[in-house]
């Protein structure tokens, strides 16, 4: 729908049942819990080694180095981007599963820039459906030619240890951005009113 690139999902796992019409002998795949978390619970996909309990979908493996979480509000803004990496033998870049994460990172690559972009359009694409939905954190990987979303977080985005952390500072950037909102929305009417005084008499 939003036309960006996202790992093709081949099948999935129910209670020891595999449902995968669409997997290729050639090609590997992960098995990824579907109420799972922080990276917990991801594995390679084996045929001869199913779990017995649990749902799992059946996605194709795309071989990165990292991830990028994007954390994105519903004022059309990215607050908050950072980069996790891992070692060349695992699965994920998770800081639960070993990943070391950079909350200070920065770049201007034209990658991050078109990555940013896209996280800001699918966060307005979701507002659409769920206006009440102030912050997204987005799971990003890439390979040598694209990136890839993997998915989209309502309870996580900025690096903090405790939950209530999180809400806290959430609660403080949706604050400022509703700020920021208004202060622009303000200027902007000061500059037609000063541009063209007649639009103030109109509107009276």
């Amino acid at each position: 729908k939003n036309n960006v690139n996202t790992p093709k999902i081949s099948g999935f796992i129910s209670e020891s049942k595999v449902y995968a019409p669409r997997i290729r002998n050639d090609l590997k795949y992960i098995i990824k819990p579907i109420t799972g978390g922080l990276g917990t619970g991801i594995k390679l996909f084996d045929p001869m080694n199913i779990p017995i309990k649990n749902e799992y979908i059946i996605q194709e493996y795309i071989k990165n180095k990292g991830h990028y979480r994007i954390v994105t509000s519903k004022y059309n803004k990215v607050i908050n981007i950072y980069y996790c990496s891992k070692d060349d033998d695992k699965l994920t870049s998770n800081a639960a599963t070993g990943g070391m994460c950079d909350p200070n990172f920065i770049s201007n690559d034209e990658r991050i820039i078109s990555m940013k972009r896209n996280a800001v359009m699918l966060h307005n694409s979701l507002c659409e459906q769920y206006p009440t939905l102030d912050i997204v954190g987005w799971d990003v990987i890439f390979d040598e030619t694209s990136y890839y979303f993997l998915e989209g977080n309502m309870t996580a985005g900025i690096v903090a240890e405790y939950d209530e952390e999180f809400v806290n500072k959430s609660k403080l950037v949706i604050s400022i951005c509703t700020k920021e909102e208004l202060v622009r929305k303000q200027k902007n009417d000061v500059t037609k009113l000063t541009k063209n005084p007649q639009i103030f008499k109109k509107e009276l």
